[in-house]
């Protein structure tokens, strides 16, 4: 359900001299949007693993992670010492499934939450008219909007979601116009705006469930219910690590703008100044996590990846852990842009634009000098600013720090500024003959990168600001830690120990086990360069034409890559046991750069390709109907997508030991789009075929509406097959992960089902499990390529019709509207599950019951929609 409504009220306050103009619209939704989960059977919730989940299925033997006890019944007792309370208090929380004949690795629970958004927002403005030659304006907006987006899993052992996500914005803008002479004009512009947004976790304020666990944090102002606890096979249970965090921006943008017509020239020149600060604070996790998927408990092959790792999950017998301490950093940056343009009529039927731009955009740096950047020559950590230099090598707090010093741009951003932005545009308008005209263009434009999630800021990183985590899993063979300062890296720490004291402090600081965020020191602004040639001709019958060829290439384009990514293990070390977190083979140990684990770099090592034909078909017929045909036959290939921005499978890193292998079509990357649109004045009524006779009140009610009418043709979006691996043969552990792609077993078509099913909750066969095959060995990397899938065609048909009403005068009318938006209700899917599974300790792929089912509400797009509108004007 939503609701839409608003207001707008204008007029003279002097007469020729002063006006006003004031708006408010407002938004509130509400939909229900089927969320599904895998969760624990009821069986599992009461410590007892069997092949069917149920209590009289085939056992699963697990054991106890510390005495090595084998539970051959698959039955853990629960009165056991060492289970984990947390997770006793999580297992009665949890909700039991609720889809009957789910399989055990597919969603088995389902429910309809509200998803909700409100939003208000208003303006007020002001126009002045000082003489002839001078005008202005003063401008006021607001607005307000949040979105509650509801976890997958209901109750304190759930919030798994973004939560509350926030915007506040207020804007002041102003403007001047001073007309010099007939044929040259000043223009100014100044705008300033402050924003406030953020994320409020779904169970902020509520009981905290590790109330008492040593050095967890018990502010509810950080969290409440469970912290995020991922079991691999399983949903993840508790909150979203990240989903408390803030960013509040304030920038001010001053402008002038100077246009001068001298013959057949149009000149343009202009000048733009701008500045930001950003109070950010988008560091996790502030509530703790703890991941399960060392499969400690683990009683040889007959254990299911799901029944080692929950297992481990009851015994609180986590392979990782990481905690970061609430901070908050000031960036900012300034920019100078200029231009010169000309519109030269060169020939009454040739226009020729040309323009160049220039543009500096200064790297971020921090108002209190807190950035910090990776030094490869000297492997050492470099901060902004004056102060101490470190060179520490106690055991767990291994790190070297060196000052920078300065106080010039590129000493406080670490990096150096770019003062190369040179960006020349040119175009051209060409009348061939009477009904042909050419056009083409070539253009560049930059890209400046202002955020990069949590994973772009140099303030990231420690020893006063990291993110705790251990370098490699830890193992209950190395004995549980007795004390709260012991170093977690020399023993095994269990969920319910909770965390060393000051884990997360500078005094604990280590570059072994915590991530440095790295941005090379000459990093290159990224740029596009755009360009597009089309001819568009007249056909008779009113019809016109239009192809184009539209292209554009990008340079520089950011991605990123673990600079300190370890080698691959090879076969005598996986068979002898090396490649384990204890072995000689670790992660730690197979890394290049030694004292420290993953390097978290903005490379400059993507790019951009779209090449695209287009062609418009237009016609407009005699009796009030106009029709347009747009088609587009285009391909697009990069790297990587964008963090934070990629679906289905795909992956924000590329693998640094072979970015070509990680070339493949883009995300957005739909090569087929046809939309085919009509607008329809039906003919009845006062002077149209039917109904021009008819009684006034008949034709104020049946006459004058106009239909519209939208069909939209797409390929599927494309998908990046994907499956996890033992976690003892990973190369990496950035925040931002690297998807691993499996192998194919033939070919691309051969993945793809040929009989869709349909359960209780999903619908499967869309991809066919024995097309693929984990990679096994001492083979990590698959021969699968990215995003070498594509998902299901995309259709849809969207019907509207309008109507003005005259009330008491010609001055009030009533606006009628009511759209449909997919209409006709048909289903399209988005993409599938495209993980194929979890690679066990012992080297055998455990499949995914889920791969190639859509399942929930974010695996199709929205079934039919029906709005109505009315806008009363006076």
């Amino acid at each position: 359900m939503q609701n839409q409504f608003g207001g707008t009220l204008g007029g003279r306050v002097i007469k020729d001299k002063l006006f006003f103009f004031v708006d408010y619209e407002g938004l509130r939704s509400v939909a229900h949007l089927l969320t599904t989960a895998n969760l624990p059977t009821q069986a599992e919730l009461g410590g007892l693993f069997t092949t069917d989940g149920t209590p009289t299925g085939t056992p699963i033997p697990v054991k106890n992670p510390y005495t090595g006890v084998v539970y051959a019944n698959g039955q853990v007792p629960l009165n056991d010492p060492n289970i984990d309370p947390v997770a006793l208090a999580a297992f009665k929380l949890l909700p039991t499934p609720n889809i009957p004949g789910a399989a055990l690795t597919a969603n088995n629970f389902q429910y309809l939450p509200a998803t909700t958004d409100f939003e208000n927002k208003g303006d007020g403005r002001a126009d002045f008219v000082m003489n002839p030659r001078q005008s202005g304006f003063f401008r006021y907006s607001q607005r307000g909007a949040s979105t509650f987006q509801p976890p997958n899993i209901p109750g304190l052992a759930g919030g798994n979601s973004a939560g509350t996500i926030y915007a506040y914005t207020r804007q002041l803008a102003a403007g001047y116009n001073w007309v010099l002479s007939p044929t040259s004009i000043l223009e100014f512009r100044f705008g300033e705006t402050w924003t406030q947004s953020g994320k409020i976790p779904a169970l902020i304020g509520q009981p905290n469930l590790l109330a008492g666990i040593p050095n967890v944090p018990q502010d509810p102002s950080l969290g409440g219910g469970l912290n995020t606890q991922t079991v691999t096979g399983f949903t993840q249970f508790g909150t979203s690590a990240s989903a408390l965090q803030f960013t509040n921006p304030t920038q001010a943008n001053p402008k002038v703008n100077y246009t001068w017509i001298k013959g057949k020239h149009s000149l343009k020149v202009g000048y733009e100044f701008g500045w930001l600060a950003q109070a950010i604070s988008d560091f996790h996790p502030k509530f703790g996590s703890d991941t399960y998927s060392g499969q400690y408990s683990s009683a040889g092959a007959a254990t299911t990846v799901q029944a080692a790792n929950l297992t481990d999950f009851l015994f609180g017998a986590r392979s990782n852990y990481a905690l970061n301490a609430f901070n908050e950093v000031n960036y900012l940056r300034f920019w100078h842009f200029g231009y010169i343009q000309d519109d030269w009529k060169a020939l009454p039927n040739l226009t020729i634009n040309a323009g160049l731009r220039y543009e500096f955009m200064s790297p971020y740096y921090e108002q209190d000098n807190k950035l910090l950047n990776y030094d490869p020559v000297n492997n050492q950590l470099l901060q902004a600013g004056t102060g101490k230099d470190v060179n520490s090598t106690t055991p767990g707090h291994i790190y070297k720090l060196h000052y920078v010093g300065g106080s010039s741009l590129a000493d406080r951003a670490l990096i150096n500024p770019d003062y190369k932005d040179f960006a020349p545009r040119l175009g051209f308008s060409y009348q061939a003959r009477p009904g042909t005209v050419l056009r083409g263009g070539y253009g560049i434009s930059y890209a400046y990168l202002f955020r990069f999630g949590g994973e772009g800021l140099l303030a990231y990183n420690g020893p006063n600001n990291y993110s705790a985590t251990l370098p490699v899993n830890q193992t209950p063979r190395q004995g549980l830690c007795t004390s709260l300062t012991q170093d977690p890296t020399t023993c095994f720490r269990r969920t319910q120990d909770g965390y060393q004291t000051n884990f997360a402090g500078p005094s604990n600081f280590s570059t072994v086990r915590a991530q440095t965020r790295y941005t090379p020191k000459n990093f290159s602004t990224p740029y596009v360069q755009a360009y597009h040639l089309s001819v568009q001709q007249q056909l008779p019958l009113q019809m016109t034409l239009e192809i184009a060829y539209v292209g554009s290439h990008g340079v520089h384009i950011p991605t990123l890559g673990d600079y300190n990514q370890a080698r691959t293990c090879i076969a005598t070390e996986i068979s002898s046991g090396a490649c384990t977190s204890t072995g000689t083979a670790s992660l730690l140990n197979r890394r290049p750069i030694a004292n420290f684990t993953d390097i978290l770099t903005e490379l400059n090592a993507n790019f951009l390709t779209y090449n695209s034909l287009q062609t418009k078909l237009m016609r407009r017929f005699t009796n009030g109907f106009f029709l347009i045909n747009s088609f587009t036959w285009s391909e697009a290939y990069d790297l990587s997508g964008a963090d934070l921005e990629t679906g289905n499978g795909d992956s924000a890193v590329v693998n640094i030991r072979n970015v070509a292998g990680d070339r493949g079509p883009s995300g957005y990357n739909q090569p087929l789009n046809n939309t085919t649109s009509f607008i329809y004045d039906l003919p009845f009524g006062k002077g149209q075929r039917f109904g021009s006779t008819s009684p006034k009140l008949v034709q104020q009610v049946l006459g004058g509406w106009e239909l519209t009418g939208t069909n939209i043709v797409t390929s599927g979006v494309p998908m990046n097959l994907a499956y996890t691996p033992n976690s003892n043969q990973v190369v990496s552990t950035t925040s931002a992960a690297y998807t691993l792609r499996p192998n194919l077993v033939s070919t691309n078509a051969a993945v793809y089902g040929h009989t869709l099913t349909k359960t209780n909750s999903a619908v499967g066969g869309f991809l066919n499990i024995a097309g693929v095959s984990a990679a096994a060995g001492s083979q990590l990397f698959g021969n699968a390529g990215r995003n070498n899938l594509r998902g299901p065609a995309f259709g849809q048909f969207d019907l509207s019709a309008h109507k003005r009403f005259t009330l008491l005068s010609e001055g009030q009318t009533l606006e009628f509207r009511i759209e449909a938006f997919n209409v006709l209700n048909a289903t399209n899917y988005i993409s599938p599950t495209t993980n194929i599974g979890t690679v066990s300790a012992t080297g055998v792929l455990n499949p995914s019951a889920s791969f190639g089912t859509f399942s929930g509400s974010s695996s199709a797009f929205p079934a039919r929609q029906v709005q109505v509108a009315m806008r009363f004007a006076f």
